[in-house]
């Protein structure tokens, strides 16, 4: 039986974050290279980014990371977005992205991504679970929300089924997305 934590990132988990980030926008599948990558972990290495290390929870199977949710409180969102933003711009990476995310009373999961070989061990299901504790314990939040790809039905489906609903569509990325919220 393998062994299974989550807890918070650290300065040495960066780079796994990064990869993640980029993962979960379906820039990188967690092999080769990805020239995103080296921006990307600058974005993470700051405290106040919205990708920071500090906002990032690890799944470690058996001691190893395999799996990592980002997801904040949505007070700090405007500042942490602009600055964040702006970071990718001064690299050449301009993300698009209609309108906020999210905003005061909202926690959001932002970013979500298990490394193929540890798929199929619930590790989403658990990062998600464990979010939506943080969420509810944050004590100044009376929603979650989260974004998902209107393409991706199944996994529209899987928010819904542990109690998502749709709230508007909105685009980012170039895609649209629901944006789904959770009463907590």
């Amino acid at each position: 039986m393998k062994k299974i934590d989550i807890r918070n990132a650290t300065r040495a988990d960066i780079p796994f974050v990064a990869e993640s980030v980029l993962a979960a926008i379906d820039l990188y599948d967690f092999t080769g290279e990805c020239a995103e990558f080296e921006s990307t972990v600058k974005v993470c290495s700051e405290d106040d980014s919205l990708y920071s290390y500090k906002n990032a929870r690890i799944a470690e199977v058996d001691g190893t990371a395999a799996g990592c949710l980002i997801s904040y409180n949505g007070n700090g969102y405007a500042e942490s977005r602009e600055k964040t933003f702006a970071m990718f711009a001064e690299m050449g990476i301009h993300i698009n992205i209609g309108g906020a995310e999210t905003g005061p009373g909202e926690y959001y999961l932002d970013s979500m991504a298990v490394k193929p070989e540890y798929r199929g061990l619930q590790l989403g299901h658990l990062l998600m679970e464990d979010a939506l504790n943080l969420a509810r314990r944050s004590g100044d939040c009376l929603k979650a929300g989260l974004l998902v790809e209107k393409g991706k039905p199944r996994l529209k489906d899987y928010y819904a089924r542990i109690g998502f609903s749709i709230e508007k569509e909105m685009e980012a990325f170039g895609s649209i997305f629901y944006k789904m919220t959770l009463v907590l």
